[in-house]
């Protein structure tokens, strides 16, 4: 399970990666500014707002490099006593509204109906706490459901680390070079390719203005849920 200082550092180290980008060390003249700009943005503490941009993202459909911009932009030391008070509330207004405008994309309940017909089990490798995830995929009602489902609080990695697709597959009694894994986000497929997966792109989901699913690198990539049904068919035979 992954802890809230875990969560920040991970967090805290995508931020600074940013920051470093966006003000690099000068040579020059400029050198003693940037020197003193640097050392007052890198001298801070564990980055509180930062954490709480990423976590916002990641909780709706994902961080990537628009989100690190935004953190950065609202960087300050996460030392603050009243980081664990925001987090919570954060928390607490995103559960109140759970699902209430979420549905599965067109097609995806087929797809699930007919593994479940030809008995290939199926589940859920997700980045949202167990909190939030398992109540959602009820609220979805597939059928069947899903045989597992996978978040943060199961693993000491979240994805783009494989552990949890390692993890589901050992519990769905499947090695990964019999498995599919199909994802929405960069860090999916660099997860599943970890784990020894084939993968998927599922270029139909979330994709960040101006992201192109074929930078990933899948395996293959899928337009639409009928184009995904065949593919994972293909993948397993």
């Amino acid at each position: 399970m992954s802890s809230i200082k875990d969560i920040i550092s991970h967090y805290s180290a995508q931020v600074d990666a940013q920051l470093e980008a966006m003000l690099p060390a000068a040579t020059g003249p400029a050198e003693p500014l940037f020197a003193a700009m640097r050392y007052s943005v890198f001298n801070g503490g564990k980055r509180l707002r930062p954490a709480l941009c990423f976590a916002a993202a990641d909780a709706v459909a994902g961080s990537d490099a628009n989100t690190a911009k935004v953190a950065a932009a609202l960087e300050i030391g996460t030392a603050d006593p009243t980081f664990e008070q925001w987090r919570q509330r954060f928390l607490n207004d995103y559960e109140k509204g759970l699902g209430q405008h979420s549905e599965p994309y067109p097609g995806l309940r087929a797809l699930v109906s007919a593994l479940g017909i030809s008995g290939i089990k199926w589940g859920v490798v997700t980045n949202k706490l167990s909190r939030f995830a398992h109540p959602l995929m009820e609220k979805m009602n597939f059928n069947p459901p899903a045989d597992i489902v996978i978040t943060p609080d199961d693993v000491s990695h979240p994805k783009p680390h494989p552990e949890s697709l390692i993890l589901a597959c050992k519990r769905l009694n499947c090695p990964p070079d019999r498995s599919v894994f199909v994802g929405d986000h960069r860090r999916d497929i660099e997860a599943g390719k970890a784990a020894g997966c084939a993968t998927i792109a599922a270029a139909y989901g979330y994709l960040a203005d101006g992201e192109s699913a074929t930078a990933w690198k899948a395996d293959a990539i899928a337009y639409n849920s009928l184009e995904l049904s065949q593919m994972i068919e293909n993948q397993l035979q």
